[in-house]
Parts: structure tokens; sequence; C-alpha cells
């Protein structure tokens, strides 16, 4: 039994029967002017066929006798049938230019395509089957170049998830945007930093030293990139002593303080805990007894003179061998019997302290200036300028690095007993660093007395 479709149930939206079909005499549509009228798509029949009802409204105002009335008037409503084959409806109207369409409703999202064939329906169904199975509901809707992309970056990412490392991009490229900048460049930076602040030449050509070494592992790496653990595992699998390890530490710190602190590149400093490096063994003091020192001084004097007063400054009055390097004759007086030591010369620092440091006679025995006085030339600088041939004469008489200083301060506070004093001789601003290698030192006075008593052969 056909049922036919009233009027008013098309105004008031009243569902038909299942089995409703709708008779009109012509596909191009009816056309009804009434009030309060409104329609959507409207569906009849079965699950295999769909009436559409497309109703096309507009409003407009009339008045009559100073009444204002609103009146909607239907001016147009479309209907066509479609078959539905597989979740693809097909329309029978031969003038649709797409009549395939494709629907269908996945966890609460609502899937359309049009296509003008039915292979193209069926094609875009497998592949949204596919994907649905594979990538889940949540990939329907991104077009096909964002899921390319997020392919990639799951592969470039690895184990690593990608919304932690969007994160850490966040923080570290996009907030320091100077965070891509390779090691060896920002080194570089440093380096000229360090020269444009005045620091001595021994921290430069350390510092140079220690890059050469970070940066042949690491120099092509963005500066954000390394983390402490990675360095404490570099500095541990370099085969150096744990000195040397402790060394390099300070100053690869020094360098990520200038990327932080000066140019802003990154936002914290890779926190290297050097308790985690290879534990430091204590060694013991390097000093030499009075013959010992009699026999060194004797072999320069024969071999190399012009060195002796250069080797006199470093174990007569406790300079450094890089301060003794320095050392000028006009800072020397022999009549007053003083040794100034000053923190700058000509924008190169002398005192490893940056400060001017002055050697009175109740601080130093005389023995230094009997020693000086061997020099021929005294004008210009102290050591003869040959670096290299000092640094032969050394290992000719395996003279220890630290010994001489070292022999100096021990001798010095085994004659005065007086701690502060040697500390001034020594210009350890720290006593506790002094006392922490001389005490438990034993010398006895009558060494001290043969030490200083020592004295170049007349000529």
């Amino acid at each position: 039994m056909v049922e036919q479709l009233t009027l008013n149930q098309l105004v008031t939206g009243s569902s038909p029967a299942p089995a409703t079909t709708f008779k009109t005499r012509s596909n191009a549509g009816l056309f009804f002017c009434l009030c309060g009228f409104s329609g959507d798509w409207v569906n009849f029949g079965n699950k295999n066929f769909c009436l559409i009802l497309r109703v096309f409204t507009r409003f407009f105002y009339g008045h009559r006798r100073g009444q204002i009335s609103l009146k909607m008037q239907v001016v147009r409503i479309s209907i066509g049938i479609m078959k539905k084959v597989k979740n693809i409806w097909v329309s029978e109207n031969p003038n649709e230019k797409r009549p395939f369409r494709f629907e269908k409703m996945v966890k609460g999202k609502r899937i359309s395509r049009k296509f003008a064939t039915l292979a193209q329906a069926r094609d875009f169904a497998a592949r949204l089957a596919a994907e649905i199975a594979t990538q889940g509901v949540e990939s329907i809707g991104v077009p096909a170049e964002d899921r390319a992309i997020l392919r990639k970056a799951k592969a470039i990412c690895g184990n690593y998830d990608i919304i932690e490392a969007l994160e850490w991009w966040k923080k570290h490229f996009h907030a320091n945007p100077g965070g891509e900048k390779p090691i060896s460049d920002v080194w570089f930076e440093f380096l000229e930093w360090l020269e444009k602040t005045e620091r001595s030449e021994g921290h430069i050509r350390n510092v140079k030293a220690a890059g050469k070494r970070f940066c042949a592992d690491f120099g092509n790496e963005p500066i954000c990139s390394v983390s402490a653990a990675k360095i404490v595992e570099w500095l541990l699998n370099l085969g150096v002593s744990p000195k040397t390890q402790r060394n390099l530490r300070g100053d690869i710190c020094g360098f990520f303080s200038f990327a932080k602190n000066v140019k802003g590149y990154i936002a914290e400093i890779p926190d290297v805990d050097a308790r985690v490096l290879s534990r430091l063994k204590k060694s013991p003091v390097e000093i030499l007894s009075a013959a010992e020192s009699e026999a060194i001084l004797r072999g320069i004097e024969s071999a190399e003179p012009e060195f002796l007063p250069y080797y006199a400054l470093r174990l007569f009055a406790g300079l450094r061998a890089s301060e003794a390097g320095k050392m000028r004759w006009e800072w020397i007086d022999f009549e007053k019997k003083t040794i100034l030591v000053p923190g700058f010369f000509e924008g190169d620092r002398i005192c490893k302290t940056g400060e001017d440091w002055l050697l009175l006679p109740d601080i130093i025995p005389e023995t230094v200036f009997s020693w000086l006085r061997t020099a021929k030339n005294r004008c210009g600088s102290v050591p003869a300028p040959n670096h290299t041939r000092r640094e032969n004469l050394s290992r000719k008489f395996a003279i220890p690095r630290n010994a001489l200083r070292h022999t100096f301060a021990t001798m010095h506070l085994a004659l005065t007993r007086d701690e502060g004093k040697t500390c001034l001789a020594t210009r350890h601003t720290n006593i506790g660093t002094f006392r922490s290698h001389y005490r438990g030192v034993n010398q006895t006075a009558g060494e001290a007395r043969a030490f200083w008593a020592l004295r170049p052969k007349k000529r």
C-alpha cells in the first residue's frame, strides 16, 4: 500500500511510515508559498532508498494597515532519489556531475565524499578502511602531507616521544635562537671574548687546547644538544689523568657559562659534577733537598748560565713558572732588596692573581739576589727568550713541574716557622690551600739553613 505524504506533513516534519514514498510530477522541483514553514534534509523509505528533500527559503517583511508581519516563502523544493549500495549512495538524477557519494559514521564522525565514478568511490572506501585499521579513527581528516610529515618525525625521534621532543626543542631552540649553533663556532666566539676581556695568555692557551679536544668529538653538534651525561662520559673515556679530567671540566664549564650568560644561546649550563669523575689521587708534594737543589743549580751554571736568574726566581723567590718567564729587570731592586710582580704589563697578565705583589726583604732571604747578580745583561727580560731551551733544560736535569716553588715554600716555612709570612711569600690567598700542601712536610731547620746558604760560584 502506498501512502501519500500531505503538505501538512512537510510543514510539521512529522515522520512518515517506513515504506512511504513521495511522488512528484517533476524532478525540477515544486513551488509553494506559505507562512511559518522551515525544512531541511528529509529521509524517506527503508535502508536501501533515500529521498532527498531540499528546501530553499527566503524571508521578507510585509505590512498592511500599519501592522507589520514576518513571512517566510518557500522558494523551491528539490527532490532526488538515491540508492544505497554498501555505504555508497547512487543518485538517479542524470544531471548530477558527481552522482556517487560515500557516507559513513565512525565513532561519531560523519565522513562524506562525492565522486564522478563508482570505482573512485569504492577505492576511497577501501583506502579509508585500511587507514582506520592501521592508524585509527583519529587520522581521519588529516591531510596526506601532514601524515607523511608525522611518519618522518617518528622515524627521526626513534624511541623518543614526539611531544617530548617538541617540548625540548621549544625550550632550547625556540627560546634560545642561538642554540642550534655548532659548538666549534661558539668556542671560537669564546676565545675571542677571552682575548677582549684580557685574560692571561696561559689561560687562553689552555682553553685552546681544551677546545681542540672537545671540538674534535662535539664540534658539529648544536650547543643545546650536549648534556652533562655526555660530557662526563667523554671525560672518563679520554684516557687522561684525574687531574687533567678536572682541568678540562673547568674549561668546558667556563665555555658553557659564556654561552648562557654572555650569549644567551642555552637556557641551562650542563652540571658536570667533579665527584663522578675518576678519583683524584693526592700525590706527595715534590720537594728538593738542599743537595738536590745545589746539583741542579751547578749543572745549569755550567751548561746554560744565562738561565740561572730564571731558575733562581722560581727556587729562591717562589715565583710560578708563568710569572718568572715574564719578569723584567726593572722590577728587581738590588739596593732595597725588593722584587715586584705586577698584575699586568702591556695588557699581559704577569701575576696569577692579577694584582701587584711586592716581595719585601723581611719576607724573602737575600739568597735570590746573589744568584740574580750572575746575569751579565740586566735590562729587558730576565729569562732567556728561548722557551724551548728552558723546557729542554728542565727535562735534562729532571726538574718536576712545581718542585722549585714547593721547595721554596717548604724551606721558607722550616726557616721562619711562620705560616702567615710564608703565605705572603708564596701569594697564597687561601691559607687552607697552603696547609693542604705543606702541613705534614717535615724539614729540619738545619736542612733549611743549608738550602738558604747556597751561593753561585765566584768568577
